[in-house]
């Protein structure tokens, strides 16, 4: 027996070629792929939905019992009764330390507003109660995040370890790293940057070339402050970055 489509045949098309381009890793986010790299199979999905509805085409699921798409048509107490579904999910937790983001993190942030609100109105599109929960928590996060978000300019001295900065250490046993001080939304230590929020950074900050400082139970040298580079890190020193050390990210 043929299995049922979750979404219409044009959803279900655009929801499968967004999934397709997150597991070849060319998924983007936000538009014209500001936003960067897709990073989990729930934002592909969010982000499939969110095209038809762009195009006014809107993404219904079918009835699961006779199959047949839904009216558009919304009543009144369908969205009161939405809504109070909507109040039961948890804000997500909003971090107590400075919002403090790069230009580049600002960019993200703003990428991540749109496809929240692009998620959120393909769930309405949709009638699906889950999904409108799901994405009206996204966009309260996001909202509020934009709004905080303190633009921090690019550092122009290499005096000393600032937001921003980009940093080369070398740790007790010998391993070197270099990686650059960013925004918490925007940070990801496999790409080479870390939270200004970090142990890591927050143990950075301030900090002069030779100077040494304890992360932890270990200590780190700084080697060298290098002038800000828009490149991923992880590309621009090769085989010379390596993994950050467990909790330096948090």
């Amino acid at each position: 027996m043929a299995k049922k489509r979750k979404y219409s045949k044009s959803s279900g098309k655009d929801v499968e070629n967004e999934m397709h381009r997150y597991k070849r890793g060319k998924a983007k986010s936000g538009p014209g792929g500001k936003g960067g790299k897709v990073k989990s199979r729930k934002q592909a999905i969010a982000i499939g939905l969110s095209k038809p509805a762009r195009k006014g085409k809107g993404c219904r699921r079918r009835n699961r019992n006779d199959g047949t798409f839904p009216d558009r048509t919304m009543s009144r107490a369908f969205v009161k009764e939405d809504a109070e579904v909507l109040e039961e999910l948890p804000d997500r937790p909003i971090s107590t330390h400075p919002n403090d983001v790069t230009q580049q993190g600002l960019m993200h942030l703003e990428a991540m507003l749109e496809s929240a609100r692009e998620a959120h109105a393909a769930a309405v599109s949709a009638q699906d109660r889950a999904a409108m929960a799901q994405a009206a928590r996204e966009l309260r996060y996001w909202s509020a995040r934009r709004a905080s978000a303190r633009v921090i300019p690019d550092p122009t001295d290499t005096q000393e370890v600032r937001f921003g900065s980009s940093v080369s250490i070398r740790r007790a046993d010998g391993r070197e790293q270099t990686f650059r001080i960013v925004g918490e939304d925007e940070a990801d230590p496999a790409g080479g940057t870390v939270s200004h929020a970090s142990p890591l950074a927050r143990s950075l900050i301030g900090k002069t070339v030779g100077d040494v400082t304890q992360v932890g139970t270990s200590e780190v040298e700084i080697r060298a402050i290098l002038a800000c580079d828009r490149t991923p890190l992880s590309r621009a020193v090769g085989s010379q970055f390596l993994s950050l050390g467990e909790g330096d990210a948090k």
